[in-house]
């Protein structure tokens, strides 16, 4: 298997602190990125700097990343996959894998490849090439041993030109032939597919991924977390469409618990790690197949989480909530960047109505948080709204 400067003595250390990892996590953080590459004249070693940052606070499980460069070759230059592995490997003190192929060489000087990078072992791997666009094409596949079971994690980058949609369509049909083979020789709780696709949510090639009447129907996690959310990730700074998704296939036995926007703030006042945000999406396991729970009744039938005032807020923030139904269970916690609960507002039935619950910026110790970026999270009825909110001390 092509494992990144794998070692015995690494691996024995890996399978140690994976196993006790299987224990204590139920649920695992997956992520799409697309790092620009080596892109000539961005300074790609200050925005891969950053990028590393941004990973270190987030601490994702599993991440497809798109556009990896290292120099032709080898060239004794760095991988950037590998210098993310290894960094997050340091800081957190845990192996990481890594598994990528190339598919071309970009800016005339660099081989790009796609590839995997987790911190959960990969059992298997491989990869299919798509039909070329103007440069060859591939997905990418792990068959990965995770804390809520064993998962098919898929990963890929369309062809990118606005002509090529007819392309994207047929990259797409390959993808889902891949997925289908390899779910028939591995055992699974689900497969996810992440990546660029080029293409917005109501393109061709979409709705062929999303379509549940194959049989290989996907549903989109942002989509699926922020009904109301355009969920734009390109370009950086400025975006104005989305094209890039974390899939999760219909039939996975896998819940979305919430899904959201990363690597969306410049280092400098100006800058960005890449040209594309990234996409992060907490998963957690279910006993049912995800198409069951697709059938949940929808946020604006039983309730709504409208915006929070004010926002961005330095003392405290009102959330309204209007409850259309019956009397509702509802979970409702502030959640920071890295998906980790640090308050605990509302855990009790409410009556049908008008609620507002405010939170003072303190955490569930009463000790109060940093400035910065929080999501609100409401629950019930097995389905969840998600509302960015802004901090400033």
């Amino acid at each position: 298997m092509n494992f990144s400067k794998t070692k015995i003595c690494q691996c024995i250390w890996v399978f140690t602190i994976s196993i006790s990892g299987l224990i204590a996590q139920d649920s695992i953080k997956i992520m799409t990125y697309n790092l620009m590459g080596m892109k000539p004249n961005t300074d790609w070693q200050t925005r891969l700097h950053h990028t590393i940052q941004h990973l270190k606070t987030i601490n994702p499980d599993i991440i497809g990343l798109q556009e990896i460069n290292e120099p032709q070759g080898g060239g004794g230059g760095i991988n950037m996959a590998e210098e993310i592995a290894d960094s997050l490997g340091v800081h957190f003190n845990q192996y990481y894998f890594v598994y990528q192929q190339v598919t071309h060489t970009s800016w005339s000087q660099f081989d790009e490849s796609i590839g995997i990078i987790s911190k959960h072992p990969i059992i298997s791997n491989g990869y299919d090439n798509l039909t070329p666009g103007v440069f060859p094409r591939k997905v990418v596949w792990t068959y990965l041993q995770t804390p809520i079971g064993y998962l098919h994690f898929f990963n890929t980058h369309l062809s990118y030109l606005t002509e090529h949609n007819a392309i994207r369509l047929q990259q797409v049909n390959e993808i889902k032939e891949f997925v289908t083979s390899k779910e028939s020789s591995w055992n699974g709780i689900g497969s996810i597919l992440v990546g660029d696709l080029n293409c917005t949510p109501s393109s061709d090639p979409v709705s062929a991924l999303t379509n549940p009447e194959s049989g290989v129907g996907f549903t989109g996690a942002y989509a699926y977390s922020h009904s109301n959310s355009s969920g734009y990730t390109y370009p950086a700074g400025d975006p104005y469409k989305k094209i890039d998704y974390n899939f999760i296939k219909n039939s996975s036995y896998i819940i979305i618990d919430t899904s959201y926007i990363v690597i969306n703030t410049p280092y400098n006042g100006q800058h960005y790690p890449s040209d594309h945000y990234g996409l992060l999406t907490i998963l957690s396991t279910s006993d049912t197949p995800l198409t069951t729970n697709l059938q949940s009744p929808s946020l604006p039938e039983t309730y709504v989480l409208q915006p929070a005032y004010p926002n961005p807020f330095n003392a405290t923030i009102s959330i309204p909530i209007m409850i259309h139904k019956d009397q509702l269970l509802l979970v409702i916690t502030i959640n920071d960047i890295t998906g980790k609960n640090i308050r605990t507002l509302c855990n009790r039935k409410l009556a049908p109505g008008k609620h507002i619950i405010n939170w003072d910026g303190l955490d569930d110790d009463k000790q109060q948080v940093a400035s910065g970026v929080y999501f609100i999270t409401l629950r019930s009825l097995g389905r969840q709204g998600v509302q960015k909110i802004i901090l400033l001390k």
